[in-house]
């Protein structure tokens, strides 16, 4: 009589499935180790520079002038060039 069986059995199968789930349950309780201190850690620096910089308030905007006034403050902080979006665009069209 031959025996000619290729392939795994049933407890073979079953004793993959069980090292496969131990070491993913390993790995997912490493990794989630790992991502709590991270938060822990942000959360402190976050906390550390949030405390140690006042926020600054903003003027009050009563006219159009203090809107443009405010408005430039803003690209310049922003490192805008002074340029609206339609003269970017227009510069862009040119370059092509």
């Amino acid at each position: 009589m031959r025996n000619n069986q290729k392939g795994f059995g049933a407890i073979e199968g079953l004793l993959l499935l069980v090292i496969a789930g131990l070491i993913g349950g390993v790995g997912y309780y490493v990794y989630d180790a790992n991502k709590s201190k991270q938060d822990s850690s942000n959360s402190q620096q976050m906390t550390t520079k949030s405390a140690a910089k006042e926020p600054q308030s903003a003027p009050e905007i009563k006219s159009a002038s203090d809107l443009d006034k405010a408005s430039s403050t803003l690209d310049q902080a922003n490192g805008d060039s002074g340029l609206n979006e339609a003269d970017s665009l227009e510069k862009d069209v040119n370059s092509l």
